[in-house]
């Protein structure tokens, strides 16, 4: 079953489609990219939570100067949840998009969905419910086109879990009877009816007055290389480098602690830049996290024909089809050029430090303690805890508070937490103004204004003044900007 996010932006379709193949390519991904149709998609690896997401992501004109990035996430087959891994991967992946824009000076407007019976998209205007999603429709599907019914079953009903499995099995099964039926009862001349796939031709490059150009007549690419790795300031470090990529291309070059997988969550630095006399050069700063306080480090320069000026794609192509060599990679539909080392340097990393205010601090059975309780479960992705110190009402009407409340927090690493201020509403209710830092992209620290609702209760419904407390996790999700 996919399930389908959303982002609005302040970009035309081509700007935006570029920021998500370049995102694509910053997060360490590889996939398949259609240019024409403005789709790209990619898989993800193995994690404990899951054995890898498939992504696919589609560009699409809202309005004028607005364009939609839609991103649909899909599972594992036969694996019945993922325990919020998706979703956070659509969150990673659309905050990566916006931070790729506002490199480019865009601003933009992110509207996701947050999962749970009692929520709504995060968004002002209330969403209408669509002929496709209605129950009768999805009955008719699987009556008269299985296929159908299934994808609306799985994507729009709030059926129970099991229900939902045993029609897919049940019909999964019958659909294989038939299939394998018709196949044996079948005239064997359809198979001489098969007809291979003749191989495309690639177009050849032109040159500027419309002639052809050959390989030759532009040269072939395949030349990257470092010449100076080194420190500056203790906490910056120098790439350079050669290459014979024409002058004007625009590389990446990057710089990351060695060693990690593809399915961790990026924390390197990289920075564009412009090829100048066959030399580029840029400097980077180290990124004050724990992680690069010892190497070694991972320094890359990649080059891709998506972003290229019409310069440039003449000569190398517009699917790079001039980029030869061990470099070369076309795990896209198109070549990418990638050189990759790794080198052991002297880095100064002296991680910020943030207040975090321990559960200890406050009073046993304060609704203080019981905020705190419920941060510090968030802190060590602890969702249980969460859960624990959650109002009761609230979980009450939650099948599966604890993968809420993953969804909600897991790509947020917090890092701070402060309370401001105590406001008693009433015996029972008691609002708590705190300060959070947390760190939702890479190496971008936020720092955000909560107010709290904390509520005692003996049961569902039933506040008391003998109750528990527990904070409403609707009340945590409201957050304004500190300076």
């Amino acid at each position: 079953m996919a399930k389908v996010y959303s982002a609005d932006f302040s970009a035309d379709a081509a700007t935006l489609y570029e920021a998500a193949l370049s995102s694509v390519l910053s997060l360490g991904y590889k996939g398949e990219a259609n240019r024409a149709a403005s789709e790209l998609s990619f898989k993800t690896g193995w994690s404990w939570k899951s054995r890898g997401q498939e992504v696919s992501v589609a560009v699409a004109p809202v309005s004028e100067g607005t364009t939609r990035l839609e991103v649909s996430v899909r599972g594992p087959a036969f694996q019945l949840t993922d325990w919020g891994e998706g979703e956070a991967l659509a969150h990673r992946f659309l905050e990566a998009v916006g931070s790729e824009l506002r490199q480019g000076q865009q601003r933009y407007e992110v509207s996701l969905p947050v999962t749970g019976s009692n929520n709504t998209p995060l968004s002002s205007a209330e969403p209408t419910k669509p002929w496709y999603t209605q129950t009768w429709v999805a009955v008719v599907g699987l009556v008269l086109f299985f296929p159908l019914g299934l994808f609306l079953m799985w994507r729009f009903q709030r059926w129970e879990v099991w229900i939902k499995t045993v029609i897919t099995v049940v019909g999964s099964l019958l659909a294989i009877f038939i299939i394998i039926g018709a196949a044996v009862g079948g005239d064997d001349e359809d198979g001489e009816e098969q007809v291979a796939a003749q191989p495309t031709e690639q177009s050849a490059p032109t040159s500027e007055d419309g002639a052809p150009t050959s390989v030759e007549d532009v040269g072939a690419y395949s030349v990257l290389e470092f010449t100076e790795v080194s420190v500056v300031d203790g906490d910056k470090v120098l790439i350079s480098g050669t290459t014979d990529l024409p002058d004007g291309a625009t590389l990446i070059v990057g710089f990351d602690v060695a060693g990690r997988s593809d399915s961790d969550v990026y924390i390197g630095v990289d920075q564009k830049t412009t090829v100048t006399n066959g030399e580029f050069s840029v400097t980077l700063s180290v990124p004050q996290r724990d992680e690069f306080i010892t190497g070694p480090y991972e320094i890359s320069v990649s080059f891709t024909p998506r972003g290229q000026s019409d310069d440039v794609i003449r000569l190398v192509g517009e699917d790079g089809e001039n980029l030869t060599g061990s470099l070369v990679d076309d795990a896209f539909g198109f070549r990418t050029m990638r050189l990759v080392e790794t080198r052991d340097l002297n880095v100064s990393v002296a991680p910020p430090s943030y207040t975090f205010q321990q559960p200890s601090e406050f009073l046993e059975g304060s609704a203080e303690r019981a905020l705190a309780e419920y941060v510090f479960g968030w802190k060590n992705q602890d969702w249980p805890q969460m859960v624990k110190w959650s109002q009761k009402t609230w979980i009450d009407g939650e099948p599966d508070p604890a993968g809420v409340l993953e969804a909600w927090y897991d790509f947020k690493t917090l890092k701070g937490f402060e309370i401001r201020n105590v406001e008693i509403v009433s015996e029972v209710t008691t609002d708590i103004t705190f300060v959070v830092h947390y760190e939702a992209i890479p190496n971008e620290i936020s720092k955000k204004q909560i107010t709290a609702r904390v509520i005692r209760e003996t049961a569902p419904y039933e506040p008391s003044l003998q109750g528990e407390w527990g904070v409403n996790p609707i009340s945590a999700l409201r957050e304004t900007d500190v300076d």
